[in-house]
C-alpha cells in the first residue's frame, strides 16, 4: 500500500467517505506560511514523536494519519521555519523531513539542526532525490533516504529504525553526563593523580612526579575511587576517557 492510497485517522469531524473508485475530496488548506499550519495529532503521554515537515498539504495529512494509527504523537509543518521555532527533542521521535522546503532546503534544515545540537533523527522523502543528495543526507547523520512515493510499510520501517537510533543516543548521551557529573567531584588534586593512575603509574611514581608522599598519594587514590564508584584501574581508564581537564571543576585541596 502507498502513501497516496491510505485513509486518514484525525482529530477533526469526520468526512464523508467517498465512493468507491473516487479520490478522497481534500480539506480546506490552511494558508501554509502561518502558525496555524503546525498540526499537533494523536497525543498519546510519552508516546514517540514525529515531526513531519513537508510543504505538500496532502503529503502532511498522509504521513499523519498513517503514523496516529500507529500510536505516534504527530506534530506537522509547513515549512522550516515554523518547525524551527517549536521544534524540541526531549521527548523520544524523529524527524520526517522533505528535501525541499519554500524556505531552504531539507539538507540546510538538517546542517541547522546539528549545529543546534538538535539530536532527532531525521528521514528524508523527496519525489525527485539524487544519488550525491542521499550521499549527503547520511553523511550528515540522516537514518534514510526515500524516494516519494514510498510504501507504507517501508516508511514505517523507517520510523522504527529512526526511533531505535534516538533510543541509543539518548542512552549514550545519559551515559555521558553521568561519567562527567562522577569526574566533576574530584579536587584538583585527586585528577591529576588519576591522570597519572590510567597512564599506568604506581603510587611510588605518582608521589615523584607530584612531589607529595606515598600515604598522600594512597589517600587521593582511595579517595578518588569512592567518588567515581569504581573498583580497579580498569573502571578507572574507562571511566576517565577522555582525559581532559577541561569541564571536570576541579580545584584544588
Amino acid at each position: 500500500m502507498y502513501l497516496g492510497c491510505m485513509s486518514m485517522k484525525r482529530t477533526m469531524p469526520a468526512e464523508p467517505s467517498p465512493q468507491h473508485g473516487q479520490s478522497p475530496i481534500p480539506r480546506a488548506s490552511t494558508p501554509e506560511g502561518e502558525a496555524a499550519a503546525t498540526i499537533v495529532a494523536g497525543r498519546h503521554g510519552d508516546a514517540p514523536e514525529a515531526w513531519v515537515v513537508d510543504d505538500d498539504r496532502i503529503i502532511r495529512r498522509q504521513l499523519e494519519g498513517m503514523l496516529v494509527r500507529e500510536g505516534f504523537s504527530v506534530r506537522t509543518f509547513a515549512s522550516a521555519a515554523t518547525f524551527l521555532a517549536e521544534v524540541d527533542d526531549r521527548r523520544p521521535g524523529c524527524i520526517l523531513l522533505d528535501v525541499e522546503l519554500p524556505d531552504r532546503s531539507g539538507i540546510e534544515l538538517q546542517a541547522e539542526l546539528n549545529a543546534k545540537g538538535i539530536s532527532l533523527p531525521v528521514i528524508f522523502l523527496t519525489g525527485h532525490g539524487t544519488i550525491p543528495m542521499a550521499v549527503d543526507a547520511l553523511r550528515s547523520g540522516a537514518v534514510t533516504f526515500l524516494e516519494k512515493p514510498v510504501a507504507a510499510t517501508s516508511l514505517l520501517a523507517a520510523v522504527k529504525q529512526a526511533l531505535a537510533v534516538d533510543a541509543e543516543g539518548r542512552r549514550s548521551r545519559a551515559q555521558e553526563q553521568g561519567r562527567l557529573q562522577k569526574l566533576q567531584k574530584l579536587t584538583g588534586r585527586e585528577r591529576e593523580v588519576l591522570d597519572l593512575v590510567v597512564q599506568g603509574l604506581s603510587n611510588k611514581e605518582i608521589g615523584r612526579v607530584l612531589g607529595i608522599s606515598f600515604r598522600t598519594v594512597e589517600i587521593h587514590r582511595s579517595r578518588l575511587m569512592a567518588k567515581l564508584e569504581t573498583e580497579s584501574v580498569i573502571d578507572l581508564v574507562e571511566l576517565a576517557r577522555p582525559l581532559t581537564t577541561e569541564g571536570t571543576g576541579g580545584r584544588s585541596p
